[in-house]
């Protein structure tokens, strides 16, 4: 069997488990708001979270004994220990089981009676707890979300099905029961590709010998995209194993054809660490042309899970465009 038998058997399905929830919300009052907000709404969802649901709010969660039934402890810090003792070896902490797509403001600004969407991902059983986010939500839009604390209504909560439907949920009686919980898959086409675009939406932060890359570099980018494919699937769905070594030879026919990328900076204060980090990334679009079919299960479930560092705001987004032969 040639390599690339080899991998189209290992990627051939990619299965993940998880919910895609959509909030509509209206700015009651203007003002400021970054052009990428999803620092901030993590952060301000973090705080409430842990408001509504810590016992002791001055203990340390990794020694807290009720970690694993707490909200705050399940979603936001969550260790291999407690949470995935299989991964004790390669990983002390776990990678938030959620993912933030927040909307952007263009000029800075969220405008009085201007809506913006907030999606929010939950990998695994982390569906349980969307009664915090949505709670939470609501008392973030009383008392008012950036600098200039707007205030805003929750206009709508929907679910975005994987066969692209969205399903309205019912704000004041929503039950668990309303949430249509389903294995999100990815399979090979059934006609061969043989280029593909790939527009990066959110700053990609990879990581190369401890130095953020400021450009693309396309076995770093099929590598991360392998890590963060196997994590995934080991915690929330049917595990899949890439062969490394094979699917650097595959890179090896894989040209870029076409590259847009630039580097956009972007901050975010940590009342945590207290402290300002920059998280800065690449974006932009790149075209891909060669043997492009084997590794496309990989490309479009990262597509959803995001790749890169600092995944939880919503980095590390990208979509994949294909032409077929």
């Amino acid at each position: 069997m040639d390599f690339q038998s080899s991998l189209t058997q290992q990627i051939q399905r990619v299965s993940v488990r998880a919910i895609k929830v959509i909030f509509e919300l209206k700015a009651n009052t203007t003002g400021k708001m970054p052009f990428y907000s999803g620092s901030i709404w993590r952060g301000m969802w973090g705080r409430e979270i842990r408001e509504k649901s810590c016992l002791f709010p001055k203990e340390d969660c990794k020694k807290c004994l009720y970690v694993k039934q707490c909200a705050y402890g399940s979603l936001f810090e969550p260790t291999s220990e407690i949470f995935a003792p299989q991964m004790q070896e390669n990983r002390k902490f776990l990678s938030p089981p959620m993912i933030v797509q927040a909307p952007f403001f263009k000029d800075g600004i969220w405008r009085e009676g201007e809506t913006k969407q907030l999606e929010l991902i939950l990998f695994g059983d982390a569906f349980k707890y969307i009664h915090y986010f949505i709670d939470s939500l609501k008392d973030i839009g009383i008392y008012g979300v950036g600098p200039n604390r707007i205030s805003f209504m929750i206009e709508s909560i929907s679910q975005k099905l994987r066969n692209g439907q969205i399903k309205p949920l019912e704000q004041e009686a929503f039950v668990l029961d309303d949430l249509f919980y389903e294995d999100w898959e990815w399979e090979l086409p059934e006609r061969s590709v043989k280029s593909i675009l790939l527009h990066f939406i959110t700053p990609l932060r990879l990581q190369k010998k401890g130095n953020i890359l400021r450009k693309f570099e396309l076995e770093e980018f099929l590598l991360n995209c392998q890590r963060r494919l196997e994590y995934v699937t080991a915690l929330y769905g049917k595990a899949v194993k890439i062969n490394k070594e094979e699917l650097l030879e595959l890179a090896q026919r894989i040209s870029v054809v076409h590259e847009e990328i630039s580097w956009t900076d972007w901050e975010r204060y940590s009342s945590k660490q207290k402290r300002t980090m920059n998280l800065g990334g690449i974006m932009g679009t790149v075209v891909l042309s060669g043997n492009i079919t084997p590794i496309l299960p990989m490309l479009y479930s990262c597509s959803f899970f995001h790749i890169g560092k600092q995944t939880v705001f919503g980095l590390g987004k990208f979509e994949v465009y294909q032409k077929f032969i």
